[in-house]
């Protein structure tokens, strides 16, 4: 085999690439995204540090979400990046999280993002997210140490223009006080 994903078929006694198809039947108000950040091997666990950008401003699954109506445009928008920095056997999680103002109907919705570290809450820009999340190697922090992406929340989208999915409750941290 050449490949990772080969797998010897019995039928016909040939190597033959694997293919995974993943399809979505029916697509939650909150998706959680889940990255394998850490792997374990003969020589213990070890975190994955590669770079993995991720969209902000948009995720589409349309091609995935396949109901007994065919398929539906499913989009999502961000909400929390939950960010580890540190080693396998120590570090710290802080999260970033989406906030809207101004989301009453007919109004113009402010996003915002906000950095929520242990006790202090501080605005971030959106530009500066990716180097805060994405990952990857970045200078004055040792090879595998530095912040990436562990989890990510998305919010469905109701319809375009539109943040909240109907029947979506907001979550805590969206409300406007």
């Amino acid at each position: 085999p050449t490949g990772c994903n080969r797998y010897f078929c019995e039928r016909c006694h040939t190597w033959s690439d694997a293919e995974r198809p993943v399809e979505i039947v029916e697509a939650p108000q909150i998706l959680a995204i889940t990255l394998e950040r850490y792997s374990v091997s003969d020589g213990g666990v070890r975190r994955q540090d590669g770079r993995f950008a991720f969209p902000l401003d948009e995720l589409d699954l349309t091609e995935l979400v396949c109901s007994q109506q065919g398929r539906r445009r499913t989009i999502y928008e961000p909400l929390a990046i939950i960010v580890h920095s540190g080693s396998v056997d120590s570090g710290h999680y802080h999260a970033l999280v989406r906030e809207d103002e101004g989301s009453d109907e007919g109004a113009e919705t402010t996003r915002r993002w906000l950095a929520y570290d242990d006790s202090s809450v501080r605005a971030v820009r959106t530009s500066d997210i990716p180097h805060a999340a994405f990952g990857g190697e970045k200078e004055g922090w040792e090879r595998g140490t530095a912040p990436a992406a562990y989890m990510m929340f998305y919010q469905k989208r109701r319809r375009a223009g539109n943040s909240a999915a109907p029947g979506a409750e907001t979550p805590p941290h969206a409300a406007t006080p």
